[in-house]
Order: structure tokens, then C-alpha cells, then sequence
């Protein structure tokens, strides 16, 4: 597992904030949701993208079918 996985989404989201912020002389808006299910206890959440592969998806729709 990354930091990244780890963080909240508001941790997550600041930590990409501030990133920019460095370069920048602007007010910067962050926002990390991703996809949160229910049925999947809020997952894939800042990992949506990691659940788009082809063997992922196929378990998320397999548990959503459940």
C-alpha cells in the first residue's frame, strides 16, 4: 500500500493542494473523491483509478452482483 492509499480523501486531497500551491501564486482547489460505493463500504474511493484495470473490475462488478 502507498501514503497515497493510506490518506483520508481531505488528507489526500491537501496533500495535492499544497503540491501545487508551491508553484503557483493563486488560490488552488483540490478534490479527491473518486468513487465511493456503499455496497463496497465506501471503497474504491482515492483508488478509483487503480480499480479501472480489467481483473479489478471484474471483482467490483462481482461484488456489486452480491
Amino acid at each position: 500500500m502507498t501514503a497515497k492509499e493510506s490518506l483520508p480523501i481531505e488528507e489526500n486531497a491537501l496533500l495535492k493542494a499544497n503540491a501545487v500551491q508551491i508553484t503557483s501564486t493563486t488560490i488552488i482547489v483540490a478534490e479527491d473523491s473518486g468513487l465511493c460505493v456503499n455496497v463496497l463500504d465506501g471503497d474504491p474511493g482515492v483508488r478509483t483509478a487503480r480499480w479501472s484495470s480489467g481483473t479489478m473490475m471484474i471483482e467490483v462488478l462481482n461484488c456489486l452482483r452480491n
